[in-house]
């Protein structure tokens, strides 16, 4: 079993099988050579590169598990894993394009624009389940409007409601959170094809159309203006966003857990399995516990994306 070598336990345990695909190194690789493929695309459109050699780098994409190895072995001797790509790219894929290959271009090009593409795939999968999650609740809301519960304040009794009103209420919030992540997906998932200080000199006035022609391949809207890398506050802010969201969801399930106690019993997990290796009464409320755990792991990584925007001059 592939997973007993894992050393993250987001290779196995947690996660979608999408998202590991996505953020495989298999597939970020791919995406690098997709972008700079794009960008042949671009400079054949303004007539710096010949008509093919665009198709030529980009059918690379198809032996990306290959290259990614090589380029990731090629980098222990070179120090640097975009230049050690374009040296793949170049000697077997390019053909006689191969002094055009990342012509104008800086790494982060590449990357920033690479990660745009991931980013914009992942909040597609993201908003899905969001989605779900507030058809499940708003279904529970609905179904439950008139069954009448203690409310709580302080963790004392307060006046009744109902299980409705209780889950209605994690509706509004958990939408607030998907409002939030239409809103950043905006300012993030944005191509930067702009060179080394972020100026588009190597491309001699047609650099706006070449960035205009790659993106578009890509998908992508430019930022108007950028560095060496792409603005740094956005992804901060996605990761402010995705705190607030696994904070609320952390709510949600703790207050499954703290309703499930035997003593109150007014809901439970409804799932088959084993609730203890010694207690088989047990009914564990597990998952509440993972996403709980998982949250706090979010949390704990959002003041990293901050301190990450302060960058010196270009970068």
């Amino acid at each position: 079993m592939l997973f007993l070598a894992s050393i993250c336990v987001f290779e196995w345990r947690y996660g979608s099988s999408e998202m590991r695909q996505l953020f495989s190194l298999e597939n970020i690789v791919r995406t690098y050579i997709l972008v700079e493929a794009a960008v042949l695309h671009g400079l054949e459109a303004v007539g710096v590169a010949p008509k093919g050699c665009s198709d030529r780098v980009r059918g690379c994409a198809s032996r990306a598990r290959e290259i990614a190895e090589e380029m990731y072995k090629l980098e222990k001797s070179r120090g640097h894993d975009i230049a050690s790509l374009v040296e793949i790219l170049s000697r077997e894929c390019a053909g006689e394009c191969a002094p055009l290959v990342h012509y104008g271009l800086t790494s982060n090009d590449v990357i920033d624009t690479a990660w745009a593409v991931l980013l914009r795939d992942a909040l597609d999968i993201l908003v899905g389940r969001i989605c779900k999650v507030l058809e499940k609740l708003g279904k529970l809301a609905r179904d439950y409007a008139d069954a009448i519960m203690p409310g709580r304040t302080h963790g004392q009794y307060a006046l009744p409601i109902t299980f409705g009103f209780k889950m209605a209420n994690y509706v509004y919030e958990l939408s607030r959170s998907l409002e939030r992540v239409l809103e950043v997906r905006e300012r993030l998932v944005r191509g930067k094809l702009s060179g080394p200080v972020g100026t588009m000199a190597a491309w001699k006035g047609y650099g706006l159309a070449v960035e205009k022609h790659a993106l578009e391949l890509l998908g992508l809207k430019p930022h108007p203006i950028a560095t060496q890398v792409a603005p740094r506050d956005g992804l901060a802010e996605l990761a402010m966003s995705l705190a607030i969201l696994a904070s609320q969801l952390e709510r949600l399930t703790l207050e499954v857990r703290e309703l499930a106690r035997p003593e109150i019993g007014e809901v439970w997990e409804e799932a088959r399995r084993v609730g203890s290796s010694a207690m088989p009464h047990k009914r564990n409320p597990v998952v509440s516990e993972r996403v709980a755990g998982l949250a706090r792991a979010v949390r704990s990584l959002a003041l990293g994306f901050l301190e990450n925007i302060v960058l010196w001059h270009e970068r």
